[in-house]
Parts: structure tokens; C-alpha cells; sequence
């Protein structure tokens, strides 16, 4: 014995629900890889940055060879375009090449870095060797002299001294940061912050650690403001991919609040074009199943900006079916001729005429198969067949599955794949 069968309004709906987890496993996964590949660019734009603010502090006698170095080694950092906007692997297979060209270079200017250290360190140690040897020489210098008082001041001053590193730590990073441009709201809090570090070293202890304290929370409100941003951009400029916009830079967004409210834009549009594509999808399969051969499918670009699928299949060597899907769901069949020359001749319009009736008899069949697929759909207007509705095509030089030898066993591969082909075709206007 069989369950119950579940009912049309049923079928829509978990349709409609699977429809929206491939949606959002789809954005999920380009959103991550377009995340991690951002990332890593900025990694490589800090690294430069970082380089230079470096060499900045070394010691001016072997930087300039130094800077040779390092130079080259940045010059070798190039961000290539990724292949498929679209295509998280795109970005993956960009993102795993420029962090090997980042590991690479960052290694190899650490090692410059460390020998300008190493040298440093070694001069600083001969100077400490040249002060032990002068002071051997003022005491050999000295000898049999009276020997002065030294004074001690037997104060404890650890704890001073500790606020006083940790004051100099958050001075030396707030300065660094706000030579940065990867976060460049923390710029200007930075070079605040570091003239109000400057004026805790002459306050109280308790003074300077409560400023500290509220100085270091500052920046993490910041941050997380920063991270909330970066995370809506991220999800922003995914949806702009999937929809074939141009995304805006992040510094063209004057609050969080204009990232979400584009999001929800993209969200609607992204959620229509993908309903379309699967609203064509299913017709192909069915006009395929029915006996049509597939043609062509392009996307259609109207004058209000919206998007059509169209689609083109071929009944016999004369005659094909265009069909129209367009983002609110509405779906046009037609009849067309198929021919070489344009000019519509009296014999093609009594040839359509005809075929029209042909078409509109075996019209039910198609609704049928497409209900059988979860696709509904309402009839909402009805032309009758007539000779003023001809219209002409001409597939010369079209990919059609007829040329591949393909046949109704292997309908499979009589289909365009709509929901990549947006990343490698450019949309055409339609007439």
C-alpha cells in the first residue's frame, strides 16, 4: 500500500524550500572563498606597508642596501584576476597561489630584517665593550683619588617602571596602526591614542592603568564595528557576483546599515534570477522528454533592467518553439519559422498558421510534464491561432544538440546550465 499523496500547494512549497538551501549553500560557498581570497590580498598589502614602517626603524647605515632587498622581493607579490567570478574554486585556486607568493616573500624579508637586526645588535654590543673598556681606563685613569659618595634612591619603583613598558608597547602600536590602511577607521583613533598614551607617563598609576584600560576597550569596539562591516561586505559582494553586478568598493558605504539594505536588494533579485533559471531548467528537461530538440539559451536583458531566459527549440527542420521565462515567473511559448532569410514570405505565414494549431493541441502535454515537475503553470492570456503571429528565426551556425548526435535516451546533455552560464556570457539586450 501507498502513503498519501501530497498535494500541489505541498510540492510548491518544499520545492520552494529546497530551492532556497541550494540558494544559500551556493552563496555560503562563494561568500567564504571570496572572503578568504580578500583576505589575502589585504595580507599583501599590509606586508608591504609593514616592510616599509620596518625599515623605517632600523639603522639608517645599512638600510639602504636593505631596502634593495626588500623591494624586489614585494615586487614579485602579484595578484592575479580570478578566472570565474562566480566559481569558488576560482578564488581558491588565486587565493592558494598568492599565499605561496606572500610565504615566500615574507620569509625572504624576514631574513633581510634579521641580518640588519643581527648587526645592529652586534654594534650595540661593541659600544657596550667600548663604554666597559673607557670606564676601565677612567678608573686605571683615576687610581688614588678619593672615591666620591654614590647615591641610591632606595624607592621601589617596579611598578612604574612595568606601566612604563607597557605605555612604550602601546605607544610603538598605535603608531604602527595608524600608518596602516587596512582598517581605516582605527587611523585616526590611533594617532589620538598615541598622544594620550604620551601624556600618561607623568599621572598617577591607578590614572594611567584605568586609561589604558578604557584606551584598549575603545579599539575593540572598533574592531568589531570593523569585523561586522567586513562580514556584510563579504556577503554584499557575493550576492553582487551572483547577480552580475560590479561591486562597490566598502569605502562607498557610509554605514553598516546601507551594506544591509543593498543585501536585501541583491537578496530579492538573486532569489527571482535563480527561480527563473529553475523555471527553464525544468522546461527544458520537459520540451526534451516531449521530443524538441534544444537550440540556444541566452539571458535577455529588458529595457526596465529585468532579465528573460530565452530559449529556443526545435520541432522539425522548419519549425521551433521559443519559450520566455522571464524574474516574476512568467513563462511565453510561440511558434516560429525556422529559415535562412529573413523576409517573412506569405508561404511562411500559411506554414506557421498551421502550425500554431499543431503546437496549441500538443500544448496541454507541456503544461502536464512541467506540473509533474513541481512547476504550475496558470494560463493568464491566449492567442488563437493566426497568420499575423509569424515570426522567423534563423539558427544557422547555433550550437544545436541535433549536431552532437544526442537523442531523447541521452537528453541529458540538451541543456545549458543557467546557473553558471551567467558568469561566461554577456547578456544580450533584448528587442
Amino acid at each position: 500500500m501507498s502513503g498519501p499523496k501530497l498535494s500541489q500547494a505541498e510540492l510548491e512549497r518544499m520545492r520552494a524550500e529546497q530551492l532556497e538551501r541550494e540558494r544559500m549553500a551556493a552563496l555560503k560557498r562563494l561568500q567564504e572563498a571570496q572572503g578568504a581570497y580578500r583576505k589575502e590580498c589585504a595580507k599583501a598589502g599590509i606586508l608591504k606597508e609593514k616592510a616599509s614602517q620596518l625599515l623605517s626603524r632600523t639603522d639608517a647605515v645599512y638600510r639602504a642596501d636593505a631596502e634593495v632587498r626588500v623591494q624586489a622581493a614585494l615586487d614579485r607579490i602579484r595578484i592575479r584576476p580570478v578566472a570565474d567570478t562566480k566559481d569558488p574554486e576560482s578564488y581558491d585556486a588565486a587565493r592558494t597561489e598568492l599565499a605561496k607568493i606572500i610565504q615566500e616573500a615574507a620569509g625572504e624579508i624576514g631574513g633581510i630584517l634579521k641580518t640588519v637586526a643581527d648587526r645592529t645588535v652586534n654594534d650595540k654590543k661593541q659600544n657596550d665593550a667600548n663604554a666597559v673598556y673607557q670606564s676601565f681606563q677612567s678608573t686605571v685613569n683615576g687610581a688614588g683619588r678619593e672615591i666620591g659618595a654614590v647615591k641610591i634612591a632606595f624607592g621601589n619603583s617596579y611598578d612604574k617602571e612595568c606601566i612604563r613598558r607597557q605605555l612604550d608597547a602601546m605607544r610603538v602600536h598605535f603608531e604602527v596602526q595608524a600608518d596602516c590602511t587596512d582598517v581605516p577607521d582605527l587611523r585616526g583613533f590611533s594617532a589620538a591614542a598615541v598622544s594620550r598614551i604620551k601624556g600618561l607617563l607623568s599621572q598617577d598609576l591607578d590614572v594611567a592603568r584605568s586609561e589604558m584600560q578604557r584606551i584598549a576597550n575603545e579599539e575593540a569596539e572598533i574592531l568589531r564595528i570593523c569585523d561586522e562591516r567586513r562580514d556584510l561586505y563579504n556577503e554584499y559582494a557575493a550576492l553582487a557576483s551572483m547577480t552580475d553586478r560590479i561591486p562597490r568598493d566598502p569605502g562607498e558605504f557610509e554605514s553598516a546599515a546601507a551594506i544591509r539594505a543593498e543585501i536585501s536588494e541583491l537578496r530579492d533579485l538573486y532569489r527571482q534570477q535563480d527561480e527563473m533559471d529553475y523555471i527553464a531548467d525544468q522546461i527544458n528537461d520537459a520540451m526534451v522528454e516531449l521530443g524538441y530538440t534544444f537550440v540556444t539559451s541566452r539571458v535577455l536583458t529588458k529595457k526596465d533592467q529585468g532579465e528573460t531566459d530565452f530559449s529556443l527549440y526545435q520541432a522539425d527542420r522548419e519549425t521551433g518553439v521559443a519559450v520566455y521565462t522571464d524574474q516574476t515567473g512568467a513563462v511565453m511559448m510561440r511558434m516560429t519559422v525556422l529559415g535562412d532569410d529573413p523576409v517573412i514570405t506569405e508561404a511562411d505565414r500559411d506554414f506557421s498558421y498551421q502550425r500554431q494549431i499543431d503546437f496549441c493541441a500538443g500544448h496541454p502535454d507541456i503544461v502536464a510534464a512541467l506540473a509533474g515537475r513541481g512547476v504550475l503553470l496558470k494560463q493568464r492570456s491566449y492567442r488563437e491561432p493566426d497568420r499575423a503571429y509569424t515570426y522567423k528565426i534563423n539558427i544557422q551556425g547555433q550550437k544545436t544538440a541535433a549536431n552532437t548526435g544526442s537523442t531523447k535516451k541521452d537528453a541529458g546533455v540538451q541543456k545549458a546550465d543557467r546557473r553558471r552560464r551567467r558568469a561566461g556570457s554577456k547578456r544580450m539586450h533584448a528587442v
